[in-house]
């Protein structure tokens, strides 16, 4: 069949199991995708997603096939999709001689020459060393905004170190933390007002996702991430405005997903923060050009390698 779409797809033995996916037309140009499920949130059935991919056949125009890749393979397959999607928007890509962003941003190719910003990155702290040797070292580096992950220890032992490193960096850092969801939604407002001295950016995702909705009004600006997975939480926080970030994973979400999402919470006066799902390097350039089409930010974006 005449633009006949080629797809090739393996699972990836690696440490955390992963899809790769390449998009080749019939001259000669071809695109990768990788995507890598959570498995501690659930993650994905790789096997039943390989199938669904294998057994789709696609022709044409491999940016318009991009869009419609969550239609494709349904709200089941998010990482599937997004390994799609980032197969066939590489391929696009290469076919027209552009950068992704470009593509995703829907300018004119003569806008290529004036790019929009590169976003700015937090560092992610690594959670089991002293905090501020490794402030200092982020610090040096260039990072103006560090995050520490949180809900690992008592939380009196959390607030000693975060107390320590918000004394070390003075006030100019910006600092950024997520607790993942492991405070009770009972016990969440008391934590809250104990951390509203250290003036974080915002702490992301304090309770579980089903309950970010219900919390009450926090002295800290809050960070959705999780909850933003499920389209009827993402509903619910629009309407109840609890979270005043949304930090938003191409590599979960799906990239279509997620530039909806964006626009979404842009539109209610809310930031967006773009970051990675802890993926490979194929995965993270990819979050990285969907960063760029939605630049400039107000916030840092959370594209760097995880430490370690």
């Amino acid at each position: 069949m005449p633009g006949t779409l080629e797809l090739e797809v393996t699972t990836l033995d690696t440490p955390r199991p992963g899809l790769r996916i390449v998009a080749r037309d019939g001259e000669g140009s071809e695109g990768v995708g990788e995507g890598f499920p959570l498995v501690e949130r659930g993650g994905e059935d790789l096997s039943a997603a390989l199938g669904w991919i294998e057994a789709l056949e696609l022709s044409g125009d491999p940016l318009a096939r991009a869009r419609e890749a969550h239609a494709l393979l349904g709200p089941d397959y998010p990482v599937a999709t997004f390994a799609l999607e980032c197969a066939l928007l590489a391929l696009a890509a290469a076919r027209a001689g552009r950068p992704i962003w470009a593509l995703l941003r829907g300018e004119d190719p003569e806008d290529d020459d004036d790019p929009p910003p590169v976003p700015e990155h937090n560092a992610l702290l690594p959670d089991d060393v002293d905090l501020v040797p490794a402030a200092a070292a982020a610090i040096a580096a260039g990072f103006t905004t560090l995050k520490v992950k949180l809900g690992r220890r008592s939380f009196e032992e959390e607030l000693t170190r975060l107390e320590a490193l918000r004394a070390a960096v003075g006030p100019r850092v910006q600092l950024r933390a997520d607790v993942n969801g492991a405070w009770s939604l009972a016990e969440a407002p008391a934590l809250l007002e104990q951390l509203a001295a250290l003036e974080l950016e915002y702490l992301e995702q304090p309770v579980p996702a089903a309950d970010l909705p219900e919390l009450a009004a926090s002295p800290i600006p809050l960070g959705a991430d999780e909850s933003l997975a499920d389209p009827a939480l993402a509903d619910a926080l629009l309407e109840s405005h609890r979270a005043e970030v949304w930090v938003l994973k191409p590599g979960a979400l799906g990239i279509h997903r997620t530039l909806e999402l964006a626009m979404r919470a842009r539109a209610e006066g809310l930031d967006v923060v773009i970051t990675h799902a802890a993926d490979g390097a194929v995965a993270l350039e990819h979050a990285r050009q969907v960063a760029r089409a939605l630049s400039p930010f107000r916030l840092a974006c959370g594209l760097q390698p995880e430490p370690g």
